[in-house]
């Protein structure tokens, strides 16, 4: 089981993401809760996100939320004691 890093510029995307939903309550507390839960899964479960096809290692899990939702792009290679969150981001934005 992978430690789950998050990396800070995906810290700095949850943040943002925090600040952009506090002005819709209550979707802001469980868009947020949503993200963490499936972040402690990726700890679990590692292949839960799907591969990218060009750089190997990297990895882009959907979150449904609402009508749209949120993609984690992440890097994990079998067997690799790190999982490296990178990227946090709604649907509508480019990873």
């Amino acid at each position: 089981m992978p430690l789950v890093k998050v990396m800070p510029s995906a810290f700095r995307n949850l943040e943002t993401i925090k600040l952009f939903l506090v002005n819709y309550p209550p979707a802001d507390k469980k868009a947020v809760n949503e993200i963490r839960k499936q972040l402690r899964m990726l700890a679990t479960f590692p292949e839960l996100g799907k591969a990218d096809e060009e750089i190997t290692g990297l990895r882009v899990l959907s979150i449904p939320f609402g009508k749209s939702g949120y993609r984690v792009l992440y890097k994990w290679s079998d067997g690799a004691d790190i999982l490296e969150v990178l990227n946090i981001k709604h649907d509508r934005q480019s990873l």
